[in-house]
This record gives structure tokens, C-alpha cells and sequence, in this order.
């Protein structure tokens, strides 16, 4: 059963490697469009009741430690006979692949090939799907025996397209393809027709998205990860269907008899809401973004009393298709256009400025800073005939305890805000806002007893894209999470950070996928 998922997996993978198609024809949105490569890093695969991971493999099944056909003998055994070592009889070399086929079968990591146009079309053809052979046991009526080995190989029927557009990260594509069955079975060759799926009526994966699924009811819908700055995306799909096998040949009197075996083994036919694939990969090279804003300013640093002055510049921005148009947007509801302006801010507090760049194609990119405008220091001088007073009053914002409000939902419901018991949150700045968030508070937990949120996060040299996880917490509660950070945070002040985070686990049907949710906020006010 173990190989069967595996085989599952392998399509999977493919389908969401050569998934990673971009959008339609009009603009410039991708700065280098050509070749590229989709590889996946991670993923989870569910066909009905199974489930598996698309972690990549470092080493071959016969050099890997692990029992991987759950048969006698693990691995390969450079001396001594085969199995009384330990070694597995069917590893002919520490490089074999297969501890379940009898031969070399050499190792095969899957990679997606294919072209992408500076609309963000992009285009898999067949060839360009290359993914190893699985390897399926099919048992002997005979328990005792060894059991009979068919090989799967995915093969794409189909060219993969789809759409992937670097500026919002939205992308979606679709798959389609069959799995090739070769072996002999019960000492039966299965010839050249047999598969799950056909040219004519193949497995259809339409679609793996980067947004949120619509699975028959009762299932969950998920959500996918936009493809961001690093060349890092999720793809999700939880509303496909999987059919039976078909050409195989009879086994005996039984016309059925070997499509029938193989059903069995992969647990097939399985309908629509029964499968789900999450997929997350990374393109080589990072297709970069047709349009990229940027603001920079003088003074530097955006902190000063009311009134402050600050001359804002987008001219290190770029566009691949020109002529580029620069629009501000301040807080005061005043707007400019042009790549330069100064504007002087007289409310105190965080001001938002927005800078939107536009190409030819009239595609935009949106970026922002803030500026924090402090209360100005008042002098007033009185004069009498005897003597002269200087008096100096500066406003101060109230020294109080940090504070973090948590967000958890799921299999699992979870929220809190509170000011921390103890601990503190150090948020560090550069002169391109915050670049370090790391610390750890204590707070009241939600029934009683003393919870911690643990955050650290690093922002990724200028872009805003950031690495690091948080952690949560409360054993009176029964919560304890541990969720990655992986792309933008939100900053609106100069001491609040704001994340959120997804994640999946495997479930029961009819939710094969459980999805988590983890949104965090932390005021750092000492």
C-alpha cells in the first residue's frame, strides 16, 4: 500500500510541478520571461485514505537507512550474502532506487521544464515532465511469496498551461496526464495499455491554485501561498478525481480480474473530494517582477518633530516595459504624481505614504513607507520688567507592558489579547523600517494558568519578505503550536508587527486535509 501511495504522490508532484503555467497575454509582468524550472520541496499528497509527504529524498531506497517495501532486509550490503546481513535481495548497488524491483533502478528527481512569456503564459510540454518511475506490489495469492512488482510510470497526455503573475503571485494551472503499467503480475504481462487514466479520459488536476479550493461539500476548502519574491509558491487542489485502472488484461475467467487487483492496491476508483495535493515548489531561475517600486527618501530616517519635511523619490523603481508613471498618496488625502515630491507632515503619529508605479501596459505596483511625526518640543518665553522665564514641555506616550493578540483557527479554535506577566519582545529597525522582531512574553491563558507567545522573525536583507517561525503556548488550553514565517509582514506602526501563517495536517475523510490558520499581533511599548 505504502508503494501505491507513493505511486499517487509521483503524479501528484508532477501534476503541481507543471502546474506552475502563468497567466494570459497582455502585459509585461515578468521581467526575464524564457526557460525555467519548477522543483517541489515539500508537499502532502492524500489519495482517499492515504497519505504522504513530497519532502524530496536525498538518497536512494537502497542506500537510505529505511525498510521501504516492508519486506525482509533493508538496503544494500556490500559484503556478505543477502538477506543474513541485513541487506535487501533486490539492491543490486548502494544507488539502486528500488528495495521492491528486482534490477538498478537509478534515482530520478522530478523537475518541471518549460517556458514562461513576459505576460506570464506558461507552457510544460510532455517532455518537460520528468519524474522517477514507482514501483507497486501487487501480493501473490500465495501470502508467502514474494509479491509481484508493477512499474508506474506518470506520463503527461497533455501540455500543461496555465498563468503565473509575478506582481500579485496569483497562480493556478492545469494537469493532465495517465499512469503507464508495465510488469507481470500473477505471470500475466499487463502489455502496453494498462493504466489509471487515458490519452482520451486522463487524470485532470484542474486545477492546482495558489488561492483558496471549492471541494464538493462535505470537504473543506483550502488555500494555497502566492508566488513570491524568493521563487517560493503553494499549490493546492482538494477536488480532483482519480479513476480505476482500464486496459489491463483478464486473470483467468476474470476480464477484470487484474484492473481489479490493481484498484485494490492503489484503493481506486476514488472520486472527487476524496484526493488533495499541496504542493510547495520553487521556480529556477526566480522569475522577476515586470514592475518593481521602490521609495527612498531624505532624511533617511522618518522620524521627526511636527512640522517635518521629507523628499520622497521613486526613481529607483523600475519597469521592463516603459514609460513609467509615478502616483503619491499621503495620509491627508493629497495626492502627486511625478518619480519626486516633498511633502511636510504636521499630524502626529504614523503616516502612510503609498507610491504606485504603472508601465506601458498600465500593470502597477504598490509600495508604501511611514513616517513617524513626534510632537513638536514647545518653548514659550515670558519677559517681565525684573526677570525672563524659559519654560520646556515635551508630550510623552505612557510607558506599558507589551501586548500580544493571537489567532488560531482550525481542527483547533484560539484566541487571546492580553499585556504580558513577563518577558518582552525586542523590535530592532533599519532605514528601511523593522528588521528584527525576537522575544518571548508570558500572558494570561485563555482558562486559567500562564500561556507564552515566542516570536523570531528577520526580515530578508531590504525586501520585505521574512524567515523565522512563532510558537504558541498554553498547556491550560491544550495549545501548543509551532508555525513557520515565510513572506511579508505587516508593520503599520513603528512598534507593531503583525504575521500570519498556514499550515496542514493530514485528517479523516470526508477532511483528508486539516488546515490551520495562525494570525499574530505583538506591541513592543517598552
Amino acid at each position: 500500500m505504502r508503494r501505491v501511495v507513493w505511486v499517487g504522490a509521483a503524479v501528484l508532484t508532477a501534476v503541481a510541478t507543471v502546474m506552475l503555467s502563468l497567466p494570459a497575454a497582455e502585459a509585461q509582468k515578468v521581467a526575464n520571461p524564457g526557460s525555467f524550472s519548477l522543483t517541489p520541496n515539500s508537499g502532502l499528497i492524500v489519495i482517499k485514505a492515504n497519505s504522504f509527504s513530497l519532502a524530496p529524498r536525498a538518497l536512494p531506497e537502497c542506500s537510505d537507512g529505511l525498510n521501504n517495501d516492508g519486506l525482509a532486509g533493508t538496503d544494500f550490503v556490500a559484503t556478505g550474502t543477502a538477506p543474513v546481513n541485513g541487506g535487501d535481495p533486490q539492491c543490486t548497488s548502494a544507488a539502486d532506487d528500488s528495495e521492491l524491483a528486482p534490477g538498478f533502478q537509478p534515482k530520478i528527481d522530478p523537475v518541471l521544464n518549460g517556458t514562461i512569456d513576459n505576460a506570464g503564459s506558461v507552457t510544460i510540454p510532455t517532455t518537460g515532465v520528468v519524474l522517477p518511475r514507482f514501483y507497486v506490489p501487487i501480493p501473490d495469492i500465495n501470502p508467502a511469496n514474494y509479491p509481484y512488482v508493477v512499474t508506474a510510470e506518470v506520463i503527461a497526455t497533455a501540455a500543461a498551461t496555465g498563468t503565473l503573475n509575478p506582481l500579485t503571485g496569483v497562480a493556478s494551472v492545469r494537469l493532465q496526464f495517465r499512469i503507464k503499467l508495465t510488469g507481470s503480475p500473477y505471470g500475466v504481462s499487463l502489455g502496453s495499455n494498462c493504466s489509471v487514466g487515458t490519452a482520451a479520459a486522463p487524470i485532470d488536476i484542474n486545477v492546482l491554485t495558489t488561492g483558496a479550493t471549492a471541494p464538493p461539500p462535505p470537504n473543506t476548502p483550502i488555500a494555497g501561498s502566492p508566488y513570491l519574491t524568493n521563487g517560493n509558491l503553494r499549490l493546492v487542489n482538494n477536488s480532483f478525481a482519480v479513476p480505476g485502472a482500464s486496459g489491463c488484461p483478464p486473470l483467468g475467467f476474470d476480464v477484470n480480474g487484474i484492473n481489479n487487483a490493481i484498484n485494490t492496491n492503489l484503493g481506486l476508483p476514488s472520486a472527487a473530494g476524496n484526493n488533495a495535493a499541496i504542493i510547495d515548489g520553487t521556480t529556477a531561475p526566480v522569475l522577476q517582477r515586470g514592475i518593481v517600486a521602490k521609495i527612498t527618501t531624505t532624511p533617511t530616517l522618518l522620524s521627526g518633530e511636527a512640522p517635518f519635511t521629507v523628499n520622497f523619490s521613486g526613481a529607483t523603481s523600475s519597469v521592463t516595459k516603459a514609460p513609467a508613471s509615478y502616483r503619491w498618496e499621503f495620509p491627508d488625502g493629497s495626492t502627486a504624481t511625478g518619480p519626486t515630491v516633498s511633502k511636510t507632515f504636521t499630524s502626529v503619529g504614523f503616516n502612510t505614504v503609498k507610491l504606485t508605479v504603472s508601465d506601458g501596459d498600465n500593470d502597477s505596483v504598490t509600495v508604501q513607507k511611514s513616517v513617524n511625526v513626534t510632537p513638536s518640543t514647545s518653548t514659550t518665553t515670558t519677559t517681565t520688567s525684573t526677570t525672563t522665564t524659559t519654560t520646556t514641555s515635551t508630550t510623552l506616550p505612557p510607558l506599558t507592558r507589551d501586548t500580544v493578540g493571537i489567532g488560531i483557527t482550525g481542527s483547533v479554535n484560539y484566541s487571546r489579547v492580553a499585556e504580558s506577566i513577563a518577558g518582552n519582545v525586542a523590535i530592532v529597525r533599519d532605514a528601511n523600517g523593522i528588521v528584527i522582531v525576537r522575544g518571548a512574553l508570558d500572558y494570561p491563558g485563555v482558562n486559567g494558568g500562564t500561556a507564552r507567545f515566542t516570536v523570531n522573525a528577520q526580515r530578508f536583507w531590504t525586501f520585505q519578505v521574512w524567515i523565522g517561525e512563532v510558537r504558541v503556548n498554553d498547556p491550560g488550553s491544550g495549545v501548543s503550536i509551532k508555525a513557520p514565517i515565510l513572506g511579508p509582514l505587516s508593520t503599520p506602526t513603528a512598534n507593531i508587527v503583525r504575521g500570519a501563517s498556514n499550515w496542514y495536517t493530514s485528517g479523516t475523510f470526508p477532511n483528508l486535509v486539516q488546515p490551520f490558520s495562525l494570525a499574530w499581533e505583538v506591541t513592543d511599548r517598552a
